[in-house]
């Protein structure tokens, strides 16, 4: 039986010698009816771990963040329902303050929910074999059970919950493991990883991606077009409950369309009743929300983590180039604000964003941070459905258009992208069935376009797609050598965009790594940026002059794994492995941290190797090359 948040505390707070709040690094010794888990801004306990339900405000980094975790999800009547919740309790705050992540940050919030998913799922298969939860982890017979019939998709979380029984001391809580049954779930759980890497996200087939497009263009023009009307319509619907909603003609639905001037678009869209319009107003949010993710390679999460406002010019680039900043909690353990550089084709989704922010916030009735730029159109309370208030964000759970159904020319072209795939075999891409639209396909399929066309460097990319590494980027990439992705074809003005956006992130990268480095260059062009920089002539003080150069084709710029190129012509010589050649080429500059990392790379790939095999000579001769550069540069320099 779920107990009130409202009850436990009042016998938390009142009854309770209250110890200090959980913390990382704690000893689970204090682990306690009486630990704080949370407290009010104010300083007073929030939530205690005699409650079964936490509050974690202090951890909500994203507008997507739920910040309340329910432990009384059981049978209340079990034999072992008391001690499995004080199992979930104690894992969850072992799991929560992890002793190895690297950012000495407590595990995100999304994580811990789905941990308490996982935990919910271990102890109601403790139940259903009547033993208590920890028994499972003690049991090679009763854990290899739990694996066969828990959700695959919870094997992660499982392997997370048997690590942290492992490394930490929670045996004053019985709760304890053997490393058979720890290895048997990391087996299990290295099985379905091996899997999923051989079940990429599926590129989207040109044409359903340029369709893709033009359904989601066409939604966002149509509604800023009518914007006013439909805000006055809904005006008028949330102020009168019988507005609209009725057979008589002062009511009916039809009159109240024509009166507004909605009728063609209500035709356009089949509109019949008040509550298609706020369902019209998510199916626009979810195409705005595309279309940034097209034009910025932004993930779910940033694309919801705009807010108002959250636009930004940048100087130069003839005005074709802004930022949108956000906010990213992927590898980051917090909420770190980020910017993606795009075009002002972004414009047209965020000011429909907008003019739906616009109508909705009057009717948001939520204590939580209001400058969001998603809000659910449910706050209305038009749809039929409660606005869930610790949630703003109970959108896009499925695909909002029309659905594109596969070909067979569409088959063809995910055949040749990825061969060793069985399209035909595999049933979610069968000849006829609707187009899976998934938001993250959008990163892969930019990536994949814009590496077979030649338009956006590896480490462009990396950049746009806001990766840590190179060879996550050169992964997004991977079936591009198919050189058969007609997304250009069906739709040349994105890309001209991205054709753009090479120069822009290339260029930025340019100004970033050479023109504002600290660092002494090498290599003919390193000095002279460096003297420039010392001498402040034009290239340091006129900044729209050298995007204009940029424009006009006088100034280019290759990032390498020493430092880059400027050449604004076809180089002979980059597509050789012998890097020696560069020291002496006038469009050379070296980056003395960047080349030192690739010679200590180098150096332990070589330590790896045989000594007189093929690999091994060839990546010492490698070595060998970048450290000639080195110092005939940066010596030099």
């Amino acid at each position: 039986m779920k107990s009130s948040a409202k009850s436990s505390k009042k016998q938390g707070t009142h009854s309770l010698s209250l110890i200090e709040d959980a913390y990382r690094g704690m000893s689970f010794d204090r682990i306690g009816p009486s630990l704080v888990i949370s407290r009010k801004e104010n300083g007073e306990p929030l939530s205690l771990f005699i409650h079964d339900e936490w509050y974690l405000p202090q951890l909500n980094f994203s507008s997507t963040d739920r910040h309340a975790f329910d432990f009384s999800v059981g049978d209340p009547t079990h034999k072992h329902y008391t001690g499995n919740k004080h199992f979930k309790k104690s894992i969850f705050i072992a799991c929560l303050y992890p002793a190895h992540i690297k950012t000495g940050q407590p595990r995100r919030i999304s994580s811990m929910y789905s941990i308490l998913c996982c935990l919910n799922h271990v102890t109601s298969y403790a139940e259903k074999t009547n033993v208590p939860a920890q028994a499972l982890f003690r049991s090679i017979d009763m854990i290899t059970g739990l694996i066969e019939e828990i959700p695959k998709s919870y094997l992660m979380d499982l392997k997370i919950i048997a690590r942290t029984i492992s490394s930490n001391d929670l045996s004053i809580h019985d709760i304890t493991t053997s490393t058979h049954v720890s290895s048997l779930i990391k087996k299990a759980e290295r099985a379905l990883r091996d899997k999923q890497q051989k079940t990429q996200t599926p590129i989207i087939p040109s044409r359903i991606l340029a369709h893709t497009y033009n359904q989601c263009t066409k939604h966002v023009k149509s509604f800023i077009h009518h914007s006013d009307k439909i805000s006055a319509i809904l005006a008028q619907a949330c102020a009168d409950e019988t507005y609209a909603r009725g057979s008589s003609p002062h009511k009916n639905f039809q009159n109240s369309l024509k009166a507004h001037e909605l009728t063609e678009l209500a035709k356009q869209y089949n509109w019949d009743k008040i509550n298609n319009i706020p369902a019209f107003l998510r199916t626009v949010q979810y195409c705005a929300k595309n279309l940034i993710q097209l034009f910025t390679l932004m993930r779910d999460h940033e694309v919801l983590n705009l807010e108002s406002g959250c636009g930004q010019p940048i100087k130069g680039w003839d005005g074709r180039a802004m930022y949108l900043m956000s906010t990213t909690t992927k590898m980051k353990g917090t909420a770190q604000e980020l910017k993606w550089i795009t075009t002002k084709l972004v414009l047209k989704p965020i000011e429909a964003l907008e003019k739906i922010r616009a109508i909705i916030l009057p009717h948001v009735k939520t204590t939580q941070e209001r400058n969001w730029l998603f809000f659910s159109p449910t706050h209305m309370g038009l749809g039929g459905s409660k606005p869930n208030e610790k949630s703003l964000l109970k959108l896009f759970l499925s695909d909002r258009l029309t659905p594109i159904h596969i070909t067979e020319k569409d088959i063809q072209e995910l055949e040749s992208i990825q061969p060793h795939h069985n399209w035909r075999a595999d049933k979610n891409f069968k000849i006829g069935a609707p187009w899976k639209l998934n938001s993250h396909q959008f990163r892969r399929s930019i990536a994949v376009f814009a590496g077979q066309s030649g338009l956006i460097t590896i480490q462009s990319l990396k950049r746009l797609l806001q990766h840590l590494t190179e060879g996550m980027s050169m992964y997004y990439q991977k079936g591009c050598s198919a050189n058969n992705y007609n997304f250009g074809l069906a739709n040349p003005e994105l890309t001209k965009d991205i054709r753009e956006a090479k120069s822009i992130a290339d260029n930025a990268l340019y100004i970033r790594e050479i023109m504002q480095s600290q660092e002494t260059l090498g290599g003919f062009h390193g000095i002279r940026v460096k003297q420039q920089q010392a001498e402040k002539v034009w290239i340091f003080e006129n900044e729209d002059e050298f995007h204009r150069r940029v424009e006009q084709g006088l100034q280019a710029f290759e990032s390498s794994p020493f430092g880059g190129c400027v050449s604004t012509t076809p180089c002979d010589k980059r597509a050789m492995a012998d890097v020696t050649t560069c020291a002496g080429c006038e469009n050379c500059c070296v980056v003395p941290s960047k080349i030192n990392s690739v010679i200590e790379e180098l150096t332990w790939d070589l330590s790896q190797l045989t000594p007189g095999t093929i690999e091994y000579r060839a990546e010492q001769q490698n070595l060998q090359d970048y450290e000639l550069l080195r110092d005939r540069t940066i010596g030099r320099a």
